[in-house]
């Protein structure tokens, strides 16, 4: 989304970056908007830090990515413009103290936060305050040069706001969405279906066998059981009588 509404500058180029004559004044002002706290410096850092940590949710990471790249491209440019106009355009900015005339810039001036809506709101507020900035200067700057940059950056910082503030509605918006859901009252329970009662388990009856009678064998004559005479050559051996 961020990309999209910067590639809506892509007819507008930056003019090259050209002074009518080298001006003191007009360079300590060009040194306030690359090394002052409200500076180039400092809104190319921040979003560069906010990226790294919101790396989890990738259209807002991308979107700091995208914004980033553009105020590097402003430091770069607003660079060129303080050296021309006869600064040396280290990372400070002019404090108007005799006793420390320069103040360097530090990443302790930033306002690091991990809270989504806070980081939205804080690159909103810098972008708005670079915005302010630029337009006074806008005022007061008379070299065609200069006031033809600071347009066109003014042209970015403006498209900033748009792409921060559409990021904060639609945070809102979800924040907004998950909180209706959470205040709507609960389902009342559901009563558990009573246990199916299952009858009783009755012992098994043991049914006693029935006693078979054995077949009693039919009384045979005794001779039956007396083998029969057995021949020896002419003589006949006969059983002794069975004792009774």
């Amino acid at each position: 989304m961020a990309q999209d509404f910067l590639n809506g500058l892509a007819g507008f180029p930056y003019p090259p970056v050209r002074v009518e004559a080298k001006n003191p004044a007009y360079a300590r002002i060009m040194l306030g908007n690359i090394g002052d706290q409200n500076s180039e410096t400092s809104s190319f850092a921040l979003y560069l830090y906010n990226q790294v940590i919101t790396s989890n949710d990738p259209e807002l990471s991308a979107a700091f990515r995208a914004v980033a790249e553009t105020e590097r491209r402003h430091l770069e440019l607003l660079s060129q413009m303080a050296f021309q106009l006869g600064a040396d355009p280290r990372m400070w900015a002019v404090t108007g103290n005799a006793a420390q005339p320069m103040r360097w810039w530090s990443p302790g001036l930033l306002t690091y936060t991990a809270n989504t809506r806070s980081m939205l709101q804080n690159a909103l507020a810098l972008e708005r305050a670079t915005i302010a900035k630029y337009e006074r200067q806008a005022q007061e700057i008379r070299d065609d040069g200069v006031l033809l940059l600071l347009r066109r950056i003014l042209l970015d910082e403006s498209m900033h706001v748009e792409v921060f503030r559409s990021l904060l509605d639609a945070l809102d918006a979800r924040t907004a969405a998950q909180a209706s859901v959470s205040a709507q009252p609960a389902l009342p329970p559901v009563a558990a279906a009573p246990a199916t009662q299952l009858p009783a388990m009755q012992a098994p009856v043991m049914h006693t066998p029935m006693a078979v009678a054995q077949p009693t064998p039919a009384a045979l004559p005794l001779a039956a059981y007396v083998p029969a005479p057995q021949a020896l050559g002419s003589q006949q051996i006969l059983p002794q009588q069975a004792q009774i």
